[in-house]
């Protein structure tokens, strides 16, 4: 092992796509270690759906999350993490402190994504402002001065992906039309999207927009602000139950769009297939 280049030790250890093999490799030698670490910083994932093993534990994934939290801020090695996962639902306890204990130290995240019932702008404020965060995906969180100020901190943003939003009260300054110029995908509340609009997006996917009804009716003056704030659609996506009609006009006003995807119940009332999506090139 001592007498390998670099090269191919750095090679060695690309080629593992295994945590728990990464982890050995600390243990080979200090060259190993110094090759490995940065693998194992890179992509941190709190996240129990993906355990390799039936018998592996959440409690496993908090502990870890409380002790990177508690050594954060002496954790030189956070500087390789470009992307930060938090599934919370393996862990009631892991609250929103702990994450905040370990943004402010991301400073290369490119990738973040929170999955908890709410998420407070001013944890999301803690993200460096010189990361290059281009990929954002929020549980919940409230729209807010503190949340317009968080988006427009960060220009890089190319995909926003946030399924629940609340308004804050009184209405807030809006999101300046030159924020967010990178930005391409967008998923978020019917009733929110608007907000988002650039001319930039090309990718709009409609999420939770039905409640209480079985479907959803888009207003037709909603429709054509939507369409006036996103010229350049050419993919929409409603991943719920939304009144077909009222769809249709909003695809009618935008010009650009090729592809579109509806909730099966949203195509026909007398053929329900639950569960189910239709896909349609326009």
């Amino acid at each position: 092992m001592p007498d390998l280049p670099n090269e191919i030790i750095c090679h060695i250890v690309d080629l593992v796509d295994c945590l728990k093999t990464l982890w050995t490799l600390l243990t080979v030698s200090h060259r190993m270690s110094l090759f490995a670490i940065p693998s194992l910083y890179r992509d941190l994932s709190f996240d129990s759906r993906y355990s390799p093993s039936a018998g592996f534990r959440p409690l496993t994934h908090v502990n870890a999350l409380e002790k990177l939290a508690r050594t954060a801020k002496y954790n030189k090695n956070l500087l390789f993490t470009t992307s930060f996962t938090l599934f919370r639902f393996i862990a009631p306890q892991a609250k929103n402190e702990r994450v905040e204990s370990i943004l402010p130290f991301l400073h290369n995240l490119r990738r973040l994504s929170i999955i908890m019932p709410f998420v407070d702008p001013e944890t999301l404020k803690l993200v460096p402002r010189g990361a290059q965060l281009t990929h954002l995906v929020v549980q919940d969180t409230v729209y807010s001065q503190g949340f317009v100020r968080f988006l427009e901190d960060h220009p890089t943003l190319t995909n926003i992906e946030i399924d629940g939003y609340r308004i804050s009260k009184p209405l807030t300054v809006p999101l300046s039309p030159t924020a967010l110029p990178k930005l391409r995908s967008l998923s978020c509340p019917l009733g929110v999207a608007s907000k988002f609009g650039r001319p930039s997006v090309t990718d709009l996917k409609i999420v939770n927009a039905s409640r209480k009804d079985h479907y959803t009716v888009i207003p037709e003056e909603l429709a054509r602000e939507l369409a006036v704030v996103f010229p350049s659609l050419r993919s929409v996506h409603f991943a719920d139950p939304i009144h077909f009609q009222s769809a249709a006009l909003l695809i009618g006003l935008l010009p650009e769009v090729v592809y579109l995807q509806l909730y099966e119940p949203s195509v026909r009332q007398d053929s329900l297939k639950t569960g189910s999506c239709s896909q349609h090139r326009v």
